[in-house]
């Protein structure tokens, strides 16, 4: 797991998202599991918990958001008990602002060190976005039988989420 955690927090997005996908392969051939398991999601979640104030903060947030999608790509056809929690700890992440584009700055000099991390703020929603889409596409069919493990409060909280805003409301 020492190695998966240090793809997860590559600084390349490619080997990041990759560290995620085999994560979830170990995740779905149950080599991670019982407390193991729980460690890993508390780990994940106090990593990407704070505001991040440097690149290499957000980059670190994002390698925990990652590892977070990956038990969502995990449970294509299931909802395990732990699996709700990971649900709403993300969409605290989906309603944070997005950045500033650089392209809209005044100041092109002052904006350009902050590409890098502007853009992985941007990548760091995209996952997740991702991620709530593929457990959305798995788990509608029979969704159902899926949110009686949701409270009500747990539920509009996804409705939020996976709702899109109606303009004409």
């Amino acid at each position: 797991m020492g190695v998966l955690n240090r793809l997860l927090e590559d600084e390349v997005v490619e080997v990041r998202e990759s560290a995620s996908i085999t994560l979830s392969s170990l995740l779905i051939w149950n080599v991670v599991q019982g407390s193991r398991l729980t460690q890993l999601v508390e780990q994940f979640k106090s990593k990407s918990a704070g505001v991040a104030a440097n690149g290499g903060e957000v980059l670190g947030k994002h390698s925990a958001v990652l590892g977070l999608c990956a038990f969502l790509y995990a449970c294509p056809d299931d909802l395990p008990a732990h699996l709700p929690d990971i649900l709403l700890f993300l969409t605290t992440h989906m309603s944070a602002p997005q950045p500033i584009p650089v392209s809209n700055c005044l100041l092109q000099t002052f904006c350009s060190p902050m590409s890098a991390l502007t853009n992985a703020l941007f990548m760091f929603q995209k996952s997740i976005t991702k991620a709530f889409n593929s457990f959305k596409r798995f788990h509608l069919p029979n969704w159902v039988v899926y949110k009686r493990q949701f409270t009500s409060d747990q539920l509009n909280e996804l409705n939020n989420i996976f709702i899109s805003p109606s303009y004409y409301a």
